[in-house]
């Protein structure tokens, strides 16, 4: 009875150091896949988020998700410029494919209905720009979105350069982990 025991003690380190390979090696496989396929960091740069967002605020973003319907209207996105696409923009969806957009008094309708924005500070204007101008209404086409910055005085949004084709959304806002507010 004491040999069977001491065997199993002396099997035990081996045993330890197969399960902390296994670790290991999930830990370097699984943690590149996971930053590929599911998840980037990303630093908020400028005030077109504000005060949702920060400056110098970091988020990770969970992406791939313009392969299928996860977003919607009020999601934080992060998306490529259409000029560039090494530029990348932050702002919050508003509307979605088909949706008819009215700017009017300062609001935002969305199909005939005034659009809640619990997330704006009071007395946030939104003023009209190249794209949208007051009293037009504009429809969002198929596979597109049409963004706005939360501190609308300080955005280059779909105000100004149209709508978001759904190909250039790189991914949608997850979670604060540095510099949050």
């Amino acid at each position: 009875m004491k040999k069977l025991f001491f065997r199993k003690i002396k099997s035990l380190p081996i045993i330890v150091l197969i399960l902390f390979a296994i670790l290991i090696f999930c830990g370097v496989t699984l943690v590149p896949i996971i930053y590929i396929l599911l998840l980037q960091p990303v630093q908020i740069n400028g005030k077109a988020m504000a005060p949702t967002l920060s400056d110098g605020s970091m988020h990770f973003i969970l992406k791939g998700i313009n392969n299928v319907n996860y977003v919607s209207r009020g999601d934080i996105i992060v998306y490529k410029s259409k000029t560039d696409s090494k530029i990348q923009y932050v702002h919050r969806i508003i509307g979605m494919p088909g949706d008819k957009i009215l700017l009017k008094n300062s609001n935002i309708y969305i199909n005939g209905e005034i659009l809640e924005e619990a997330y704006l500070n009071q007395n946030v204007e939104t003023n009209e720009d190249e794209f949208l101008k007051e009293n037009q209404s504009i429809t969002v086409p198929p596979d597109s979105y049409f963004v706005l910055g939360d501190n609308r005085k300080n955005s280059q949004d779909s105000r100004h350069t149209g709508f978001i084709p759904k190909e250039n959304i790189v991914g949608k806002i997850w979670i604060c982990y540095a510099r949050c507010q």
